[in-house]
């Protein structure tokens, strides 16, 4: 790996996303790359955007997809009620009646 004076910002990002996805906390990171928390979080943020636009929780142009509409699109990607409650932050009983809908 180069030396971080030698890194790209591109680079850089890429770096902090490495490091965030092997669990890695910002302020490990802040120490390792050497660039503030504030910077990290738009970098991470960035990630969980784009995660989450894949997973059809955001698009462009509409209203966000309600907890029912994100719950379906999980069941089918074959998460199990508990994933889904804890991924939604929804209460167990709520997410077991959407269950039985889906």
């Amino acid at each position: 790996m180069a030396s971080l004076l030698d890194m790209t910002r591109e680079e850089r990002e890429q770096y902090v996303i490495q490091l965030w996805k092997a669990g890695r906390t910002v302020r490990q990171i802040a120490e390792l790359v050497h660039m503030s928390f504030r910077d990290i979080g738009a970098v991470t943020n960035k990630v969980k955007l784009q995660a989450d636009r894949e997973r059809g929780f955001i698009t462009g142009d509409s209203e966000p997809k309600s907890k029912e509409s994100q719950a379906f699109k999980l069941f089918s990607e074959g998460k199990s009620p508990i994933e889904v409650a804890i991924a939604l932050d929804e209460p167990g009983d709520r997410v077991r009646a959407i269950y039985r809908e889906y």
